[in-house]
């Protein structure tokens, strides 16, 4: 009886132990993160882990002794038993010990990638087969976005890098920098960033990089240079970074081409430059007309005090000639400074180029072939046609002194329209339609040193006397003053093309009046003028002339002060104002009062300059600074004729 209990013992202790192991069994698939699942020879589903519950949807109380084809899309459902059949009767393998990639289907009809591996086992003479499926999606979803990101790095237009951290060899670059340097990813591959910056050697590489390497700066960002395959260079920006979580660690440098940005702040650059000098110029200009208006008024005034034979009106004269010579000085220089008075009109450039030809054949000269290229279309452009005269005059003359050996002259018209991108690319240009004229030649060119400089007044090339270098400002005064602008393209030994640019005149056209329309009713001289101008001698100055040409007078230093003495008398016939007075009323807002509120007076402005929209336009009858006193008298009898 004894050995029988103890067999009976030994029985129960063997099934508490084999419990006991299928409880830690059970325990340790159910922790698995990967569904374990297990079906027998015909396909029907004999165990379901935790995690293939998890994973899908499933309890295992639904499943087990159905077929596992519920866990498969389409196409695979239809073949499983097809598979399993074959498997039985030929043994040939798909998965089975081997593993694959394949597709799952969740309880809600969802497809999913797994890793598959299938193992086959004996369990009491029949076969069974063990399934370990891994969820794939976020792998799946992980290399798919590092493809993606991958991709667009690789075809992003900035130059990206990656090279060691030690040895500085360029370990991955992408398509931006193979293309912007012209090296293939192979020759790359023997390269380090100092082979395309020549303006560093390995060890100031090393020492630029080496706070980095020390952690003490997570990125770098610095300018320099890089040179392509070929050995031409481009301004770049470096971003750098050290990925030292990689192994072994490499930087990642981002570049970006700064050729255009370069380019943008060194126009502005050069933009606040010539800014600064028109002011500075316009306003001297301004302050040297007036002086020249006093001394031409006294002048003229002390010649008519002196006999005809006195010797003195010799001198009187020559000092008068200076004075005009002076005034014409202002005026380029009021160009320039785009302050200069214009007088626009509706002008065809074919028309005004085809009446000068014969003259600009006589200035350049038989060494020297002159050809035109007008188009046939072109434009109407709004621009005063004497200043466009003078501008190709001006052209002209520079054209033919960088030419000393003879060349060729071309000048050529076209329409041009610029949309928002082209005139972008340019400072303080307007999208909108142009007329251009461009005059090129084939003379010396320009250094880049040059071309900087060109534009600003009194700068030339020429020997001493030979110009004044006012002429090329003041064309590029009188293009912008219109509207337009002015472009400089020269090669040092390949020659110059510069353009002028002028405004369409269907696009902005203006109201222009001619000043020999303007005339009303007739007044005798006699008239009462108030004269306003701030500058104590210019108005007295201007007094004294006026008194000797018969005018009663009556003065005001400021807009305020003579609207109180419109407003006190009803006997003045003219106002004579300055455009640019101090104590917050200009010309303009003189003029428009007086216009609103005494229709019957007449109105006479006068200015040394015109900034934009000082002049009115809109009839009013100006006299420029300096002028003389037959000008002025002219002007008076227009005025009250």
């Amino acid at each position: 009886m004894a050995s029988k209990k103890s067999t009976q013992d030994d029985a129960e202790q063997v099934v508490a132990e084999l419990s006991e192991n299928e409880a830690r069994l059970k325990s340790l698939i159910d922790a698995v993160p990967d569904a374990i699942i297990t079906i027998d020879e015909n396909g029907l589903i004999n165990s379901f882990s935790q995690s293939a519950e998890d994973m899908f949807g499933y309890a295992a109380r639904d499943v087990i002794g159905q077929n596992v084809k519920i866990l498969m899309p389409a196409p695979y459902n239809d073949e499983h038993d097809g598979y399993l059949h074959r498997y039985k009767t030929t043994g040939e393998k798909k998965i089975i010990g081997i593993g694959r990639k394949v597709e799952a289907q969740r309880k809600d009809g969802t497809v999913f990638p797994i890793h598959l591996t299938v193992n086959e086992m004996l369990v009491e003479g029949r076969r069974m087969f063990t399934g370990i499926v891994r969820d794939q999606t976020e792998l799946e979803n992980a290399q798919n976005l590092s493809t993606r990101l991958g991709s667009i790095l690789d075809q992003s237009l900035n130059e990206i890098y990656i090279f060691d951290a030690e040895t500085l060899r360029f370990v991955q670059v992408n398509f931006g920098a193979r293309r912007n340097m012209g090296y293939s990813s192979q020759e790359f591959r023997q390269l380090t960033p100092v082979d395309i910056k020549p303006e560093y050697t390995t060890e100031q590489f090393s020492d630029l990089i080496q706070p980095l390497r020390d952690g003490f700066r997570e990125n770098l960002v610095f300018k320099t240079i890089h040179q392509r395959k070929d050995e031409t260079t481009y301004p770049v920006e470096v971003h750098l970074q050290l990925m030292g979580n990689e192994y072994p660690p490499v930087f990642a440098a981002i570049i970006q081409d700064t050729t255009g940005t370069d380019r943008r702040e060194s126009q502005l650059q050069q933009l606040q430059k010539m800014e600064a000098i028109g002011q500075l110029t316009g306003g001297i200009a301004h302050d040297f007309n007036n002086l020249l208006t006093i001394i031409i008024g006294n002048n003229e005034l002390l010649m008519d005090l002196l006999p005809d034979d006195d010797l003195q009106r010799g001198l009187l004269t020559d000092a008068t000639s200076a004075a005009e010579e002076g005034a014409k000085l202002t005026s380029q220089l009021l160009t320039f400074a785009r302050r200069q008075p214009l007088n626009p009109k509706v002008i065809n450039l074919n028309d005004l180029i085809s009446e000068m030809t014969d003259m600009l054949r006589r200035i350049l000269g038989e060494t020297i072939d002159l050809r035109t290229m007008l188009a046939p279309e072109l434009r109407s452009a709004l621009a005063d046609p004497g200043q466009v005269h003078n501008a190709l005059l001006n052209l002209t003359i520079n054209a033919r002194d960088a030419m000393s050996d003879g060349g060729e002259l071309v000048i050529e018209t076209s329409n041009a329209d610029l949309d928002v991108d082209a005139a972008g690319e340019r400072m303080e240009v307007e999208p909108g339609r142009y007329v251009r004229v461009s005059v090129r030649d084939t003379g010396i060119g320009m250094s880049q040193e040059v071309r900087d400089r060109v534009l600003e007044p009194f700068f030339t090339t020429k020997e001493t006397g030979e110009g004044t270098g006012l002429g090329l400002s003041m064309v590029h005064g009188f293009a912008k003053q219109s509207g337009g602008f002015l472009e400089v393209y020269s090669e040092e030994g390949f020659g110059t093309a510069i353009s002028v640019y002028l405004p369409d005149a269907a696009e902005r056209e203006e109201t222009t009046q001619d000043i020999n329309d303007l005339a009303t009713s007739s007044k005798s001289i006699g008239a009462t003028v108030l004269v306003v101008e701030d500058d104590e001698r210019v108005r007295a100055i201007t007094i004294k002339r006026l008194e000797h040409l018969g005018y009663k007078t009556v003065e005001a230093e400021s807009g305020p002060q003579a609207l109180e003495i419109l407003a006190e008398r009803t006997d003045i016939d003219v106002v004579f104002t300055d455009m640019v007075m101090p104590g917050g009323m200009t010309g303009t807002d003189l003029i428009e009062t007086v216009r609103e509120n005494y229709p019957d007076i007449k109105l006479l402005v006068t200015s040394g300059y015109a900034e934009d929209g000082i002049i009115p336009n809109n009839g009013t009858i100006w006299l420029r600074k300096p002028y003389s006193l037959q000008q002025m008298a002219e002007t008076f009898r227009k005025v009250l004729s």
